[in-house]
C-alpha cells in the first residue's frame, strides 16, 4: 500500500472518529468474510461503521482525537465498531454477535473518555436511547398530571361535603 492510499484511509477514519460517541472492539480471528458483512449490514441499520483495520493506520488516525488514549490497547486482529446515532448501538451489535458466533469476541469498549472491559460492557449497551427517554418522560409527565388531577378532584369532593 503507497504512502497516499495509508493517508486517505487514515483521513476517512479521522472523520469517523469525530462523529464517533463510542468505540467497541472486537477480536477478528477466525471469523469467515460471512460473518463480518452480516455484521457490516446490522451496523449499517443502527448507525455503527464497521471496519478492518491495520493496528498501525488506527493509532494514527487516533493521534489527537477524543479515543488517543486507546493507542495502547491496540493489539491483534481487530474489528472496529464506531458508534454514531447513540453510543450504545455498537455495544448492543457486538453483544448480539457474540452471542450467537462463539469465534466473536468482544475485547473492550471506550466510551466518554473511559476504557469498558468486557465485564461491565452491559453498562454501555444498556444505555437507553433518546426514544426511551422521551418515552419514559412522557409516561412520566403523564402520571403526574393524572395523579394531580385526582388529588385535586379529591379535595373538591371534600369540600362540597
Amino acid at each position: 500500500m503507497n504512502l497516499n492510499k495509508k493517508k486517505k484511509i487514515i483521513n476517512k477514519i479521522k472523520k469517523i472518529i469525530q462523529k464517533t460517541l463510542s468505540i467497541v472492539i472486537s477480536n477478528s480471528n477466525s471469523i469467515n468474510s460471512n460473518i463480518i458483512n452480516d455484521f457490516r449490514k446490522k451496523g449499517r441499520e443502527l448507525g455503527v461503521k464497521i471496519l478492518l483495520i491495520r493496528n498501525t493506520l488506527l493509532k494514527i488516525a487516533l493521534k489527537n482525537t477524543e479515543f488517543d488514549y486507546l493507542k495502547n490497547n491496540i493489539f491483534g486482529n481487530n474489528l472496529i465498531c464506531f458508534s454514531i446515532n447513540n453510543p450504545s448501538f455498537a455495544a448492543r451489535l457486538c453483544k448480539k454477535f457474540e452471542k450467537k458466533y462463539k469465534n466473536f469476541e468482544i475485547k473492550f469498549a471506550a466510551f466518554e473518555k473511559k476504557i469498558i472491559e468486557k465485564k461491565n460492557i452491559n453498562e454501555l449497551s444498556n444505555l437507553p436511547t433518546l426514544n426511551e427517554i422521551l418515552y419514559k418522560l412522557i409516561c412520566i409527565l403523564k402520571n403526574i398530571s393524572i395523579i394531580k388531577l385526582i388529588f385535586v378532584l379529591n379535595n373538591f369532593k371534600k369540600l362540597k361535603k
